[in-house]
């Protein structure tokens, strides 16, 4: 399905007309919303990875914004000013350690998180505070946008999303629940490979899902 055909789907499902710019422009705007939902939930296996090398850290740093096509963290590491790269560990793989969480220590930088502000724009946040110069190594998972659905594999489920936004206030459940579904049905056949991408940025409620599914 392109955006074309689910734009189509929804003007008609919802009774909206395509020549009414205002209910048009809400239909564009909730499509955005519900595709950025949608891949925020998993790291999906159809999400392309992004190498960018051009975040660096300069001494007392410990905040960075991240590139604006961020969705999924998959990796951090550090190059000093020696070309030595560095790990940095996810908040997950810390609790091993027995370490200082003094905010204002300042050290090379070995804990790092993903942190939302206000805006809902991310930052990469680190722990010390940075004692040097480093050039950030990251790899995330790429957002995807209106224009790049088709790579959903089954793009009903952004079409179901949407329809518990614009639906009528009866069918607003009805939809919330396909939406919910499909998207647990998608992630059990994804066949990404966890085991083999420990360094994978997974919210606490994914884990719990993820521990909870291998028990069955």
């Amino acid at each position: 399905m392109g955006i074309n055909e689910l734009k189509a789907l929804i003007y008609h499902r919802a009774g909206i007309s395509p020549n009414k710019t205002t209910e048009t422009n809400i239909v564009a705007s909730v499509i955005t919303e519900v595709i950025l939902d949608f891949c925020k939930r998993f790291p999906w296996s159809f999400l392309e990875e992004q190498n960018d090398d051009g975040i660096t850290l300069s001494v007392g740093d410990y905040q960075k914004a991240l590139p604006s096509d961020f969705l999924h963290l998959v990796r951090v590491r550090l190059k000093d000013s020696d070309n030595i790269i560095h790990k940095v560990f996810s908040e997950e793989e810390f609790k091993a350690y027995e370490r200082s969480t003094d905010l204002d220590d300042t050290s090379r930088p070995y804990l790092r998180w993903v942190y939302y502000d206000s805006s809902r724009d991310p930052y990469l946040q680190f722990h010390p505070k940075s004692d040097g110069s480093y050039t950030v190594l990251l790899r995330y998972l790429q957002k995807l946008g209106a224009d790049d659905i088709a790579r959903i594999p089954n793009g009903l489920v952004i079409f179901f999303g949407c329809m518990e936004i614009l639906a009528a206030p009866e069918e607003m459940a009805i939809y919330g629940k396909r939406y919910e579904d499909k998207i647990i049905q998608m992630w059990m056949s994804d066949n990404i490979d966890l085991e083999a991408e420990t360094e994978r940025e997974l919210d606490p409620a994914i884990l719990n899902y993820n521990r909870f599914t291998a028990g069955l």
